[in-house]
């Protein structure tokens, strides 16, 4: 998990402004967030 950690910290990092950004355009907090469903591909 610690490995996990410090390899994705960056990308997390990345992704905080602009989640933070959607919640408080919607109306919501993350508390009101139940699920987060990761979608990607190349």
């Amino acid at each position: 998990r610690a490995k996990f950690n410090e390899l994705t910290h960056h990308l997390v990092e990345k992704t905080m402004g602009p989640v933070k950004q959607a919640l408080s355009d919607s109306g919501l907090s993350a508390s009101d967030i139940s699920k987060v469903l990761m979608v990607g591909g190349s």
